[in-house]
């Protein structure tokens, strides 16, 4: 197996050692590392606890954080309204977990939220940001074609990709719901033009009434 390949975390990026040869951690102290991500400022936060962290478990921890602040957005967006910025949250993510080689934390995490979308459990009908955003913006599944340690294929990646039975489901409800607007409509219209003028009173009454 190549080592790449081996344990769970993956290859890392190596941090860049300074030239003057100081141990800039060790001079700052492992306590001003940052471990938390927060909703206004997620996509630097993210990087940065990345590109310092020291073991698996904080990758583990920071890709759980975005998660949450994905979740978050789609939650709390009224209509699309925050969809875009939830997009740019998982693109960050899925690219930076990419580079650090740990495809599996981003691809779990995923199925989770296509599960959660599609039974509405995001605080209603939010499959806008699903099929457009994220399928639509190429973020789903990290497959073997982009990493190498992807245990996903591309065959596999398509279990993520738009299911047609909803999508034509949904389409029969649109027609269904335009169908019965329209025979609303047409009944409306009939019982105005059933009506004639009465030649006593010349007044417009029902047909049934005459």
């Amino acid at each position: 197996m190549p080592a790449k390949a081996q344990g769970r975390g993956g290859r890392r990026k190596e941090p860049v050692k300074p030239l003057s040869g100081l141990d800039i951690d060790s001079l700052l102290g492992e306590s001003k590392r940052p471990t938390t991500i927060t909703l206004d400022n997620a996509v630097p936060e993210f990087k940065q606890i990345l590109a310092t962290a020291a073991d698996d478990a904080s990758i583990e921890s920071a890709a759980k954080q975005m998660g949450e602040i994905v979740r978050k957005l789609i939650r709390d967006s009224f209509a699309d309204l925050f969809y875009a910025r939830a997009a740019e949250n998982l693109r960050v993510m899925r690219e930076e977990l990419i580079s650090l080689e740990v495809p599996g934390l981003y691809n779990k995490f995923l199925a989770g939220l296509k599960k959660s979308i599609l039974s509405g459990e995001l605080d209603g009908d939010r499959r806008e940001m699903w099929f457009k955003h994220v399928v639509g913006g190429h973020l789903g599944l990290i497959t073997q074609d982009e990493s190498e340690v992807s245990e996903v294929t591309a065959e596999e990646a398509k279990a993520v990709r738009p299911t047609f039975v909803i999508l034509i489901l949904g389409g029969i409800r649109m027609f269904t719901d335009c169908w019965l607007v329209c025979v609303s409509w047409l009944g409306s219209k009939k019982a105005l033009f059933s009506c004639v003028e009465s030649k006593d009173v010349g007044l417009m009454v029902p047909n049934k009434a005459i």
